[in-house]
């Protein structure tokens, strides 16, 4: 589920134009790494990123249709492994029609930090036919960063064949003698130095129950996050940074079991704490700390007072309970559209909106792209199709 992968939410309003092939000033250059050859991706990365992910795992599933028999489809699934790179790019991946005929093929683009279904953002576009040469931004679907494709005319492929393998000592984390803290989106502080290894990529398994004289007690919610290691400065003790973990009210009291997984070495770090009220402790068993999270009882009443107010200090916000995910299909400037609100109570808290849109002289590139937030009402008004789900 994309909504237990991520750590922060926030809604996304820009649109999709066509570039020269030049990212020297606004591309961020990654590697693919399980390649022979040198091949890059550029993204163009949302200023208010606290730290430039040092990995991406990019899952591209290609969907292919026959035009005459529309029942007769073909998918493939290619898995590339990206480095950040501090040097410019000169282009980026390169996307072609090959040798198709009247064949409709769709890319579908999904972002990960090492495990393909805890994705974060994705990206999507159609080729009807040979597409012209040149560069596009395509809009993500849920965060501010944009991608490059180096549409091209006349490549042979439909897009590069990655290998199968890496070396994974290239996704290394190094940690200095003298650092005793660490960042994991949310900043912790290691408690004790230990001979384990560590990958830039992490999950982390985020269970709470009910308070009880012994632990575990009823599980009460959890859920799974994926993330990155990076070094912290002081940037990251910036209190409007600092995120907040929602909880029910009617919890009062919880105990919070937090795993954080190294997704390459297997490496496992605990931190069991206690939670009442905006209280937290520790367990003094712990192999961390958090320095920075935030804990806050809501209910029906305080919960747009306390997110609308935290949203505007540029705050994080999770919950620990469950939501409700109501998607609507409409028609947007007489394009396919789909409008997604997720909810808790009658209290929308992200709201995503996009619709395909063509280029090219005879309209064979169809991209998705992001929708003001005042087209939602003229979505709800042209629904072709509605349904929701917890």
């Amino acid at each position: 589920m994309r909504l237990d992968s991520i750590i922060f939410i926030i809604l996304t309003l820009k649109l999709t134009w066509e570039l020269r092939p030049n990212f020297d000033t606004v591309g961020t250059c990654y590697r693919i790494i399980n390649s022979r050859e040198d091949h890059w991706v550029v993204f163009k990365l949302n200023k208010y990123r606290h730290a430039i992910p040092p990995y991406f795992m990019m899952t591209v599933k290609v969907i292919y249709t026959d035009m005459v028999n529309p029942n007769k489809t073909r998918n493939e699934t290619f898995v590339y492994h990206l480095k950040h790179f501090t040097r410019e790019c000169t282009t980026s991946l390169k996307v072609g029609y090959g040798s198709h005929i009247q064949t409709e093929i769709e890319f579908k683009i999904y972002l990960s930090f090492g495990v393909q279904e805890y994705f974060f953002t994705e990206y999507n576009f159609i080729l009807l036919d040979e597409p012209f040469t040149g560069v596009h931004f395509v809009d993500s679907h849920y965060t501010f960063d944009n991608l490059f494709i180096n549409f091209q005319k006349y490549y042979r492929d439909v897009i590069l064949i990655p290998e199968a393998g890496f070396n994974i000592q290239e996704l290394d984390f190094q940690t200095s003698a003298h650092d005793d803290h660490s960042c994991v989106v949310i900043m912790y502080k290691n408690r004790k130095k230990r001979g384990h290894k560590y990958s830039t990529s992490i999950t982390m398994e985020i269970k709470a129950f009910k308070d009880s004289d012994t632990f575990p007690g009823q599980l009460l919610y959890e859920f799974n996050l994926t993330g990155f290691r990076t070094e912290c400065t002081r940037y990251y003790n910036i209190e409007a940074k600092n995120p907040y973990l929602f909880y029910p009210e009617k919890w009062e009291k919880f105990h919070l079991q937090t795993r954080i997984i190294d997704v390459f070495y297997g490496t496992v770090e605990v931190n069991l704490m206690h939670v009442s009220g905006q209280n937290k402790k520790s367990n003094f068993k712990a192999d961390f700390y958090f320095t920075n999270l935030n804990f806050l009882p809501i209910n029906s009443r305080n919960f747009s007072d306390y997110s609308g107010k935290l949203t505007q200090k540029n705050s994080y916000i999770m919950f620990l309970g469950s939501y409700q995910i109501r998607v609507y299909y409409c028609i947007v400037d007489g394009k396919a559209s789909q409008l997604e609100e997720y909810m808790i109570g009658d209290n929308v808290f992200e709201v995503t909106l996009y619709g395909f849109f063509s280029y090219g002289k005879n309209h064979h590139l169809l991209v998705a792209q992001n929708l003001l937030e005042h087209r939602i009402q003229e979505c709800k008004n042209r629904i072709t199709d509605y349904y929701e789900f917890n």
